[in-house]
């Protein structure tokens, strides 16, 4: 958390954002990969878009990661409220998206993404085998 509050020191408001994005896809990564059998039995599970295979774990967006923990209940409900806002400012690590989009970047928005990633961290639940 140390380079967080770098950022934060330093009001660099997006890449705050960036970095808890970063650890937020990290940690539910890792949740759904302890039970990667089960990430992918799930109906939110991500498919190719054109084909409809179902994609590696390592390929999932975000939104996937987000919609199967909660599908598999290893994330409470609450946290919900990342799923767009996250996939939302998530997408400002391209530079055209920050220039025409209407997104306010500023220290209240870094501190929803931390709380928002403590929530997280607070809750998710390891899945344990045989569960």
């Amino acid at each position: 958390m140390g380079h967080y509050t770098r950022c934060m020191d330093m009001e660099c408001w997006k890449a705050a954002i960036i970095l808890c994005g970063s650890c937020i896809e990290g940690i539910l990564y890792d949740l759904l990969k302890q039970r990667e059998s089960d990430a992918l039995a799930s109906k939110k599970a991500q498919r190719d878009r054109q084909s409809k295979d179902l994609l590696l774990l390592e390929k999932w967006d975000l939104n996937s990661l987000i919609e199967v923990a909660l599908d598999l209940a290893f994330i409470g409900k609450e946290i919900r409220t990342l799923h767009d806002k996250a996939r939302e400012y998530r997408n400002l690590i391209h530079p055209a998206r920050e220039v025409i989009s209407s997104y306010k970047i500023d220290e209240p928005e870094a501190n929803n993404f931390f709380s928002v990633l403590k929530m997280l961290i607070r809750d998710a639940k390891a899945p344990r085998e045989g569960a």
